[in-house]
């Protein structure tokens, strides 16, 4: 068989499972769900970046989950995905999950098309699931102190997403032979850390990403 079509019948029952396994673990509560979602979908990357050696096929499941993830947004089509206007702050018209999409997209065709290195994405993608995901779930429950006035980010919460990036970096930078990757990946986790604090509205889902992953680059 084609990897590429074993890619995509993977990436379809894995998508598919963590849906299920959400739906399954609802009662847990909404943001709870909305999480799990979040960190993993991010692993939907491995999946890409070891089957799918055409970005036709690669592009496929980010282009679908933008379409969907918009119409769910404004329909609620998919109730667990979408915040109600209390939940943590960010406020009902937050597209987060519709960038979250989007930035998927643009990495698949950025690290595709221009870096010729599908695996560049994992840096950007895992920082975004696992870094912003940890962060949002530690962060609401042991966050007690801002970091910021006017601010719902806390202090547990960014250090989360520093440590968080800093390991996924550190690793990447090591298992590619890169020099000075100790420095490098603190350097990576303080980009990340910052627009994750300052980034309004769910768009740190889109700007993390696309940052980490091109930043990571440059650097290797």
């Amino acid at each position: 068989m084609n990897t590429n079509v074993l890619g995509f019948i993977i990436s379809a029952v894995y998508m598919l499972a963590v849906f299920g396994i959400a739906f399954a673990f609802s009662k847990k509560g909404k943001e709870f769900t909305r999480k799990f979602i979040h960190i993993m979908l991010g692993n939907w990357w491995i999946i890409a970046a070891l089957y799918f050696d055409d970005v036709k096929y690669a592009v496929i499941l980010p282009a679908l989950f933008v379409v969907v993830n918009f119409l769910s947004h404004k329909y609620k089509l998919i109730k667990i995905m979408e915040r109600d206007s209390s939940d943590a702050g960010e406020g009902k018209d937050t597209y987060g999950t519709v960038f979250y999409a989007v930035s998927l997209l643009v990495l698949v065709l950025y690290t595709y098309l221009l870096e010729k290195m599908p695996m560049l994405g994992v840096t950007g993608i895992f920082t975004m699931a696992y870094g912003d995901g940890l962060a949002a779930v530690l962060g609401t429950k042991f966050g007690k102190k801002k970091i910021l006035k006017n601010s719902n980010k806390s202090v547990v919460g960014t250090t989360v997403m520093f440590v968080v990036t800093f390991i996924i970096h550190v690793v990447f930078f090591m298992v590619y032979g890169v020099k000075y990757a100790i420095l490098k990946a603190i350097l990576m986790a303080l980009i990340a850390s910052v627009i994750e604090l300052f980034a309004k509205r769910g768009t740190d889902n889109l700007f993390v990403p696309i940052v980490t992953t091109v930043v990571a680059g440059l650097l290797m």
